[in-house]
């Protein structure tokens, strides 16, 4: 079974070049351009029947402030024992579009790299927050956001993790600097620390009141007690509880005390993410033959089990800083992907087909021909990538991509096979 990942250049190669078949008799050279697109292809014969192709696709929307500018090239190229494919996209975002808010304030930079059946995957990012969003009425002018600063880190090994949050708020609230040390696996979760509380202050919040040691004690520990013993296993559908919820005070002087806690909560936290995910997903028509369909829980649950138990370690760091209104964020994984695209294409296609008999016939009709596509892919396959890097970057409404593969087996073979789907899928 061929990995999805793996495919998607081969496939997007090959559908560039299918669409100007038609259109090339014996020359060498063919050029096509109709509807905004323009695709033009290089081919070179050598005397075995190898074939190298050169391929580019650019294409202009007709309608330039609603759709993008795509730009593509791919050259597929022969060396002893495989192929070498080098990718590269640029998509441009309308100017409109781009100037809008979260593309005008959004950095991002990917880089994956694949050898011997594992995916290495960093990413940078940033975004600047706005002074507000009027429609969604978020004011990042205000309170947390004017005197809060942030910083997040998680490290992820063997099914464990572990981490920090510390928050840095400004002086004169009731809060001092939050450290909140968390560690756990797929079962329970440990939150173990201490925050400074000064008296006779509040928060810039409607309604919240100014702390006092009284106030602590019989208000506002046992309503955070309350809510985690009755209200979690509540919203969680019972996958969730509190088992320990342990607070203690310590005097500091008359305004202010020092608390610390213990809260332990246990259950199935994959489940509990897995219903809520797939609850957040509903079915999105992408064309009249593309709909993605909304996955069971089950299927989610199989899909974020394979990438918990087969991602090796991973890690986070998110910050955000007041003075700017800037979010970072820096990840790493390692991944046997190999494994993890074996278990989870088949999740989806059994997922894609069973949502498919919940429509009408005719809508039925409209999907089935993906479906079969996509299955063709995964049942035969005559190469293997068996090692690449991608770059992807995002910056001023621009997408730039570069992908460079090398392939192993028969890709000639892979080409006509997936050209010949791909035609019978179309008619």
């Amino acid at each position: 079974m061929i990995k999805m990942s793996k495919k998607i250049f081969l496939v997007f190669t090959v559908l560039c070049v299918t669409l100007i078949i038609p259109f090339i008799s014996s020359s060498a050279f063919g050029y096509v351009s109709t509807m905004g697109a323009e695709v033009e292809a290089k081919f070179i014969v050598y005397p075995d029947g190898t074939v190298e192709i050169s391929a580019k696709y650019n294409h202009t929307s007709p309608h330039p402030n609603v759709g993008p500018h795509i730009q593509l090239g791919a050259d597929i190229t022969k060396t002893d024992d495989a192929n070498d494919i080098s990718v590269n996209a640029t998509v441009t975002l309308p100017a409109e579009e781009a100037s809008k808010f979260p593309f005008n304030a959004t950095g991002i930079f990917m880089k994956n790299k694949y050898l011997n059946g594992t995916l290495n995957s960093c990413l940078n990012a940033s975004i600047i927050l706005p002074n507000n969003l009027p429609e969604q009425r978020i004011n990042f002018s205000g309170f947390p956001f004017n005197s809060t600063d942030f910083t997040i880190t998680a490290n992820y090994v063997n099914k464990s993790f572990n981490g920090v949050i510390t928050v840095h708020l400004v002086s004169g609230l009731s809060l001092g600097d939050i450290n909140l040390n968390f560690n756990g696996n797929l079962t329970r979760l440990v939150l173990n620390d201490s925050l400074t509380v000064f008296y006779n202050q509040s928060l810039p919040i409607p309604s919240f009141p100014k702390l006092s040691e009284d106030y602590l004690k019989t208000v506002f520990i046992p309503m955070i007690n309350e809510t985690l013993q009755s209200e979690l296993p509540s919203i969680s559908d019972g996958l969730l509880k509190c088992t320990t919820f342990n607070v203690h005070i310590t005097s500091i002087d008359q305004n202010s005390a020092e608390v610390s806690y213990l809260i332990i909560i246990q259950g199935d936290f994959l489940k509990f993410l897995a219903n809520n995910l797939a609850k957040s997903t509903p079915p999105t028509p992408i064309s009249s033959i593309l709909t993605i369909p909304s996955l069971p829980n089950s299927t989610v649950y199989s899909i974020l089990n394979s990438t918990v138990y087969l991602t090796r370690k991973a890690k986070l760091t998110l910050s955000y800083s007041r003075a700017t209104r800037k979010i970072d964020v820096q990840a790493y994984t390692e991944i046997s992907e190999e494994e993890y695209f074996n278990l989870t294409a088949k999740s989806y296609l059994d997922a894609y087909r069973s949502s498919i008999l919940k429509y009408p016939p005719e809508v039925q009709q409209s999907m089935m021909p993906l479906l079969q596509f996509m299955e063709s892919l995964l049942n035969r396959t005559y190469c293997s990538v068996s090692s690449y890097t991608e770059t992807i970057f995002y910056g001023e409404g621009q997408i730039d991509y570069k992908g460079i593969y090398t392939v192993k087996g028969d890709l000639n073979a892979e080409i006509n096979y997936i050209k010949n789907e791909y035609v019978n899928m179309r008619n």
